[in-house]
């Protein structure tokens, strides 16, 4: 079933990153349409923000439930991140053909647990699946981020027993803006979205370190 995903269970944390910024656009030249679509400008992209999760001490100590990627024209993609062999030491090369192979086949198998660590699904429908009480949070920088609760702030009020959403890159006016419940502030500054995550997985670590 393409669309197959976990449903979440309670006290989760789940992150997930909206559109991102072409790689053009972060260094500061002007913008290739064409060229933002290929493989090697969407590896490029994700290969830093991937990286920030899955090799975090908050991820490798099994805290993050899951993790859905918007590849933007490839679609939205779940992915297993305890399947962290799967990715550790990829480079954004091998990062690429594996892209290559996902968005051909819709999924990605680890060789070592025979399961799926990476698959196509419908957010829309992965939003419809969280529990009631779900907190659904868009991590902000820079001038939008004004007058939004600090991140460091809301970490600390967060409850164990409950399902944490953390939505990062380019939400506003995004696929997923409509589910979010509350914004956090990250920085004063405008960050690139890997700072903004870890940020956000490193005061999960120090909140949540020793439960």
């Amino acid at each position: 079933m393409e669309n197959a995903f976990p449903a979440p269970t309670m006290e989760n944390v789940i992150l997930i990153i909206d559109k991102l910024p072409p790689i053009s656009t972060r260094h500061g030249f002007q913008d290739n349409p064409l060229y933002a679509y290929t493989l090697e400008s969407i590896s490029a992209v994700y290969h830093m923000e991937l990286k920030t999760i899955f090799e975090s001490p908050f991820n490798m100590a099994g805290k993050i439930d899951s993790v859905y990627v918007n590849f933007e024209n490839q679609g939205w993609f779940w992915i297993d991140p305890q399947g962290v062999d799967f990715f550790n030491n990829v480079t954004q090369r091998r990062l690429e053909n594996m892209l290559t192979e996902l968005f051909a086949d819709g999924i990605l198998i680890n060789a070592v647990t025979n399961e799926a660590s990476w698959r196509r699904v419908d957010i829309e429908q992965v939003f419809a699946t969280f529990p009631a009480n779900t907190h659904i949070t868009g991590c902000l920088s820079g001038e939008a981020a004004q007058g939004s609760m600090t991140f460091m702030d809301y970490i600390s009020s967060m409850q164990l027993g409950e399902t944490y959403v953390f939505v990062f890159g380019g939400f506003i006016g995004g696929d997923t803006e409509m589910f979010i419940t509350e914004n956090v502030k990250v920085s004063n500054y405008s960050i690139y979205p890997y700072s903004s995550i870890s940020a956000i997985v490193n005061q999960l670590e120090l909140q949540f370190s020793g439960q």
